[in-house]
C-alpha cells in the first residue's frame, strides 16, 4: 500500500512539473514572438514612459523599416504625426506619414498620407484620407482616397484613383500597381482627359 501511495505522489509531482516547464515555455515562446514582433515593426522603441499599457504604446515622429531576409531594406515608414502600437492586435496606426518602397535596391515610389494603418497579422498597409502617390523619377504621379499595400503581393492597390502622366490624366474606381513588372493597371470606367 505505501509503495502505491508513493507512486501517486511521485506521478503527481511528475504531472506538476511538467506543467510547470509547458507554462514556462509557452511564456518564453510568447515573450520571443513579441520581441520579434515589436523589433519587426519599430526601428525606434516606444519608451515605458510612454507606454499606456503593456501592450499599447505611442509616439510622436518615429521610423519603420522593413528588410528582407538579407538585410536589405524593403521600404521605410516616416511618421511625422502621433503613432500607436497595439501589441496584441500587431496593428500600428500612424499620423502624416512618407512611405518609401524600394525595389531590387532602388528607390521606386514615394506615397504621402494624413493616415496609416499596418496590420501585420493580415500581413498589409494602409494609406487613407487622401493619398499621394510617386514615382521617384516623378514621371507618374496618383492620388487616391485609399492605397492598401499587401506584403505577399508586393502590389499597390488603390481605390478611387486619378493618375497624372504627362499631358493627360487617367481616373477610374480601382487602379493596381505592380512594381516589380512595372505596369499600373486602372479598372472600372475608366476615362483619360487632356490637360
Amino acid at each position: 500500500m505505501r509503495r502505491i501511495g508513493a507512486i501517486i505522489i511521485a506521478a503527481a509531482v511528475l504531472a506538476a512539473v511538467v506543467t510547470s516547464i509547458v507554462a514556462i515555455s509557452r511564456l518564453r515562446r510568447q515573450q520571443a514572438e513579441e520581441a520579434a514582433a515589436r523589433a519587426h515593426t519599430q526601428q525606434g522603441h516606444v519608451g515605458a514612459s510612454q507606454a499606456k499599457s503593456p501592450t499599447h504604446g505611442e509616439a510622436k515622429g518615429i521610423e519603420i523599416v522593413e528588410k528582407d531576409a538579407e538585410g536589405n531594406m524593403l521600404w521605410r515608414l516616416k511618421a511625422a504625426g502621433a503613432v500607436e502600437y497595439d501589441q496584441l492586435s500587431r496593428v500600428v496606426k500612424a499620423r502624416d506619414v512618407r512611405w518609401e518602397y524600394e525595389y531590387r535596391g532602388q528607390p521606386a515610389i514615394v506615397i504621402e498620407a494624413p493616415e496609416f494603418a499596418g496590420n501585420y497579422g493580415q500581413r498589409r498597409l494602409e494609406f487613407t484620407q487622401g493619398v499621394l502617390i510617386r514615382t521617384v523619377d516623378n514621371q507618374q504621379t496618383f492620388n487616391a482616397q485609399k492605397v492598401v499595400y499587401e506584403f505577399d503581393s508586393g502590389k499597390l492597390l488603390m481605390h478611387s484613383p486619378r493618375l497624372t502622366k504627362g499631358r493627360y490624366r487617367f481616373s477610374g474606381a480601382t487602379g493596381q500597381i505592380d512594381v516589380a513588372a512595372r505596369k499600373v493597371r486602372l479598372g472600372g470606367g475608366v476615362r483619360a482627359v487632356r490637360n
